[in-house]
């Protein structure tokens, strides 16, 4: 038994004590000196006494016995109209037990339907109203204890997302930095290297024709850097057209494919949970997110998969929930390992409350399909 369920029955127990005894006591002092007022001038004390000891101890020994039902019954951890239906039972048994004593030891000399129903009818009463209230103590004890747990998993969530988010930066920082020292760096000492060789060219004709094609050579070469790997690093940064929303980013993403891969872009407008510009910080990594993952999905598709065909799709498929889907008719899926781009992409999109899903694709290949919510939206991923 865990300790919370433990804890929960004994505040059950006892505030249902506390309710049933306290009725208990306050019922044999009103019956004694207030019902029977012409008797307590001609009763001695001790006799009034002995009266109310006698109507206390079987009203006591009534107590224990509903209280040990309620033990035995587990009437705590019942739903609460099982519970007060149950209580009503409880109450019947004990309280005709309880006027049983009652005429067992005098205290009615001459019983009466009438009043055995009042009697019983008084401990039913006691009985359920003990139980509600033990019910709905115990009951606001674990909504406090739910409320606790909730807000300690979201704080574990968002420092687990916190965490993964600080290590994506971090990977990326570092790709950034090898590709501005290797590659950059690498390409533009070459290109040095080139205008280093053109400045040693002896003047005369034909060097000045060596010169200008050098100097041609030199300026596509810094085309291509600025075109390709600058461009490059600053997709990795931050995609393009992620800022005009995911609508304008997604056609930027197809029109990068190879043109020998036919691709179909079916783009439904998502709205108002769209906005073209401005878009907080929170709206443009839950799009970068989603958009690395189709774009994940893209470069599996032509790297690995084969493909001659994709599809990228992009809705809203439930109140704030955009998915995009992108469907290939490559090789399909791996039969074992996951690939590591997927694995990475699912891991930022569940920090931020969505999720990836990869299954087969009707065309034979793959389909991916990443959902993001809108913050304060519930997600319904959907493969």
């Amino acid at each position: 038994m865990s300790a919370p369920v433990r804890d929960d029955r004994r505040a059950f127990l006892v505030t249902a004590a506390v309710v049933m005894a306290a009725f208990s006591i306050g019922a044999a002092l009103q019956t004694v000196f207030v019902f029977r007022p012409a008797r307590v001038g001609v009763l001695e004390p001790g006799e009034a006494a002995g009266d109310l000891a006698v109507r206390l101890s079987i009203n006591l020994l009534t107590v224990s016995l509903a209280l040990a039902a309620c033990h035995v019954l587990r009437l705590g951890e019942r739903a609460a109209g099982r519970a007060v239906a149950t209580a009503l039972g409880l109450g019947l048994g004990v309280g005709a037990i309880r006027y049983g004593v009652q005429c067992v030891v005098g205290i009615y000399r001459e019983p009466t339907l009438r009043v055995a129903a009042v009697e019983i009818g008084a401990t039913v009463m006691v009985v359920v109203l003990a139980v509600a209230i033990a019910h709905a103590q115990v009951a606001g004890r674990r909504r406090i204890r739910e409320q606790e747990r909730e807000a300690v998993e979201q704080r574990l969530r968002a420092a687990s997302a916190f965490s993964r988010l600080a290590a994506e930066e971090s990977r990326v920082r570092r790709e950034v930095a090898d590709d501005l020292h290797g590659t950059l760096q690498g390409q533009l000492v070459l290109v040095q290297a080139r205008i280093d060789a053109l400045l040693r060219t002896e003047p005369g004709e034909q060097e000045a024709t060596t010169l200008r094609d050098g100097i041609v050579r030199i300026r596509e070469e810094l085309d291509r850097i600025r075109e390709t790997e600058i461009r490059a690093v600053s997709h990795r940064l931050h995609p393009a057209g992620v800022s005009l929303g995911l609508e304008h980013a997604l056609r930027l993403l197809a029109r990068t494919i190879p043109p020998e891969i036919e691709v179909e872009t079916v783009v439904a407008p998502l709205g108002p949970g769209d906005p073209v510009a401005p878009a907080d910080a929170d709206t443009i990594v839950r799009r970068v997110a989603v958009l690395r993952a189709a774009e994940e999905a893209v470069s599996n598709a032509v790297r690995h998969g084969g493909a001659s065909r994709l599809r990228l799709e992009l809705d809203r498929p439930a109140p704030g929930t955009v998915r995009v889907r992108v469907d290939d008719d490559g090789t399909g899926l791996p039969e074992v390992v996951t690939p590591s781009g997927i694995r990475l992409v699912s891991e930022r999109l569940e920090a931020l409350g969505g999720g990836v899903h990869l299954t087969a694709s009707p065309w034979g290949g793959a389909r991916l399909v990443a959902t993001v919510r809108e913050r304060g939206a519930s997600v319904d991923s959907e493969a």
